[in-house]
């Protein structure tokens, strides 16, 4: 089982530290990609850093767009564009479990192995949709041996290589990961359950996975705390901060 992530240094600092720190409650079946840009993470059992700037293809893409400024988030697609490219680095010729989590998730309880492999299931992928609004990308899992896999992220980078993106609403990695669901037909199992309507957007912080991480995202990553979190209080994450640190 692999999972990837990535951030800058600032991140890092701000945030990032929390799920490195907190790595030890994934299953020791799981190895996590750090992709790193000019800055080195502590060395922690099963995590590999590797160098972003080796990603010849996003190398070209931020060239590309070095001189372009975003009017507004959800079209800062160099800033996302990172999370793509690291993705299908890490992914593409791997043959396990894969996964995504940003690097503003805080593991703070060990993670059964079993559970992650049912979130998957049979489908191609698992992740938290929100019916009206685009999927919270923040986590999500992918069956690498699946047929249609290669196929799958040759797709998703393709959105950026062929600077296709500014065809969709969106330029985020959430608009060109469901784009690329879309137009893929692969099975999807919405982790979202009953909370995909939620009006805080942030099913994650509500369902089975939130007793053992949390996403904290947004304006969460200063806190390292989700308020939505129906299973973690505000104080255990502050001890487990102190504990930490």
């Amino acid at each position: 089982m692999r999972f990837v992530t990535t951030c800058h240094k600032a991140g890092f600092e701000e945030y990032g530290h929390r799920l490195l720190a907190g790595w030890h409650h994934f299953p020791k079946e799981a190895e996590l990609w750090w992709y790193t840009e000019n800055y080195e993470i502590p060395a922690t059992e099963r995590v590999f850093t590797q160098d972003i700037n080796q990603i010849h293809k996003l190398v070209e893409f931020k060239e590309r767009y070095k001189n372009y400024i975003s009017p507004q988030f959800d079209m800062d697609v160099v800033r996302f564009s990172h999370k793509v490219y690291a993705a299908v680095d890490a992914l593409h010729d791997y043959d396990g479990i894969g996964g995504w989590i940003d690097a503003d998730c805080v593991p703070y309880k060990d993670i059964p192995y079993s559970m992650l492999v049912d979130m998957l299931g049979d489908s191609y992928v698992a992740c938290f949709q929100r019916p009206g609004s685009y999927t919270e990308t923040g986590f999500w899992l992918i069956n690498c041996a699946h047929e249609s896999h290669k196929a799958f992220m040759n797709l998703w980078q393709a959105w950026y290589d062929q600077d296709a993106f500014v065809q969709l609403p969106g330029w985020t990695d959430c608009h060109t990961f469901d784009a690329t669901v879309y137009r893929s037909k692969v099975k999807v199992n919405n982790l979202s359950g009953e909370f995909g309507t939620d009006l805080s957007l942030h099913p994650m912080a509500k369902t089975e996975i939130a007793k053992y991480l949390d996403h904290c995202k947004g304006e969460r990553k200063t806190e390292g705390f989700s308020p939505e979190n129906f299973f973690r209080s505000e104080a255990d994450a502050l001890h487990e901060a102190a504990q930490s640190g």
